[in-house]
């Protein structure tokens, strides 16, 4: 039950977790457009305070059932939620179990999917919400209004009374489901530039930053591409050092040092 991407086009509304790299390309495309064409552009970058433990488990099913997964699939989940208890305790007083209705396992390998499903849970109604009010970011065929991957969500729009408005929805979309936005993470950016411009989550103003980091790559609407590369080279030299005693080991067959430079600090340039 993914959304249509049409790349060819350029339509998208909401690119999910599994498109996380097709979302990155889709917002340097955007940004271009929008310098090429003078039509302003806004993003905000949100982060879900402590998601794993706060997700209700009936936002959990719903999800599940969202997908269209089968009935005994569902049972299995419900099954394994139900075991999650709490006891508090107090020196050598220990209180009895008591049972949760939220929180996913912490280190099951089914937990990080699951959390994938309920935040594509909760954006689906928003975005045909958006779209029908004309929030977004839209240039001819190109529409775009978020790009999400886990708890990091990216929400576009080419105003920002149009991303205050869709700030408030998802803020209050994600409280239903048990889940709170972290002010104090988010990050906001825009071409044109708004250096001296705050931008309102509730009762924390967010500054104006030059660039975002979203799926390990350096966003700049701007087309400033000076920090992209400082980044790049810097993870690149992390890697060398990391590699290094091999990379420059002359006991070391040559073309197993060409095959290890390839796979490791060209493709951290790259």
């Amino acid at each position: 039950m993914l959304p249509l991407l049409r790349f060819d086009s350029f339509q998208c509304g909401f690119i999910p977790n599994s498109q996380a790299a097709n979302g990155v390309y889709a917002i340097k495309r955007a940004a271009e457009l929008s310098r090429e064409w003078g039509t302003p552009f806004f993003i905000v970058q949100l982060d879900l305070a402590k998601a794993f433990d706060r997700v209700l488990h009936s936002a959990v099913v719903d999800a599940l059932k969202l997908q269209g997964a089968s009935l005994q699939c569902v049972a299995v989940l419900c099954a394994i939620l139900s075991q999650s208890k709490a006891a508090v305790s107090l020196g050598h007083l220990k209180a009895s179990l008591l049972d949760l209705c939220r929180g996913l396992p912490q280190g099951a390998p089914e937990s990080p999917l699951i959390f994938v499903l309920v935040t594509e849970f909760v954006l689906r109604p928003l975005l045909r919400k958006w779209q029908s009010n004309g929030d977004g970011w839209k240039l001819g065929n190109f529409y775009l209004s978020a790009i999400c991957y886990a708890d990091d969500i990216l929400l576009i729009s080419s105003s920002k009374a149009s991303l205050t408005r869709m700030l408030a929805d998802i803020v209050e979309a994600f409280a239903v489901v048990g889940l709170d936005v972290a002010a104090e993470k988010c990050h906001w950016t825009s071409f044109p530039s708004m250096t001296t411009s705050t931008l309102a989550l509730r009762d924390h103003q967010l500054n104006w930053e030059s660039h975002l980091t979203f799926v390990g790559t350096v966003l700049h609407v701007g087309g400033n591409n000076g920090r992209a590369i400082d980044y790049r080279i810097a993870q690149a030299t992390k890697v060398f050092f990391k590699w290094r005693s091999i990379l420059q080991c002359p006991n070391a067959p040559l073309m197993s040092r060409v095959t290890l430079f390839t796979k490791t600090l060209l493709m951290a340039l790259l």
